[in-house]
């Protein structure tokens, strides 16, 4: 787990900017990072992923800056005392985002929407290789963006079962949601669920799970909602 909002701390933040959840023995540490070099400064509203043993962290607010950030971080787990790296991408230029989402599939690490400097929600799909290097953004046709526009505060699961990506709730402006929308990452396609519709939820946290009868599972706790 690192950074985080925490209004019972002077700094607004987490006390810790990292620490790790053993789920054999139930227990937390904060893991041996070697800081001798440099580090991402605290921030909330980031993203986080791992991919062959090394964890990624993109965007967020750093320090209660309003505007987001477009910095991504890599830290490589499987060394005993590993260092934190920034990482440089080719392609396009990373947009800064805030209250996104990203999410493994294959190699690639999906950004979905968040919102951007001007405090406005971004419409684009953002991919990164990581065996490449190389990051794009991918802006819907105009049916895709009338049909969802933008939001912020959603989840999002890579389902192996379907091959896409289901991303539930979230707010935009003054809306909140509880739909459900698949993105096709190979086919770079859009669609609707026909399941029934939950409740709006933003800031909420998802999962998935497999189940060996039905396929996957989405698991979906907590956030904020109209009421």
């Amino acid at each position: 787990v690192f950074g985080g909002y925490a209004s019972n701390v002077p700094a607004l933040y987490a006390f810790e900017p990292f620490i790790m959840f053993n789920t054999t023995t139930s227990t937390w540490s904060v893991p041996n990072v070697d800081m001798s070099g440099a580090s991402p400064d605290n921030r909330h509203g980031h993203s986080a992923v791992i991919y062959e043993g090394t964890m990624y962290i993109f965007g967020g607010q750093i320090n209660g800056d309003i505007a987001p950030t477009a910095e991504l971080w890599a830290l490589d787990l499987k060394q005993p005392s590993p260092m934190w790296t920034k990482v440089k991408v080719f392609g396009d230029r990373p947009l800064s985002v805030a209250y996104h989402t990203a999410t493994m599939a294959g190699s690639k690490m999906i950004v979905i929407w968040g919102f951007g400097p001007d405090g406005l929600g971004r419409i684009f799909v953002q991919d990164y290789d990581v065996a490449l290097g190389t990051w794009y953004h991918r802006l819907p046709d105009s049916t895709i963006l009338q049909k969802f526009g933008w939001r912020t505060g959603h989840s999002a699961v890579y389902s192996k079962a379907s091959g896409k990506i289901l991303v539930y709730g979230g707010a935009s402006e003054s809306r909140r949601f509880g739909d459900l929308r698949l993105y096709d990452p190979v086919l770079q396609e859009w669609s609707t669920s026909t399941s029934v519709f939950g409740p709006p939820s933003f800031l909420h946290s998802a999962v998935v799970g497999p189940d060996p009868e039905k396929g996957d599972n989405m698991l979906v706790m907590g956030g904020c909602h109209n009421n």
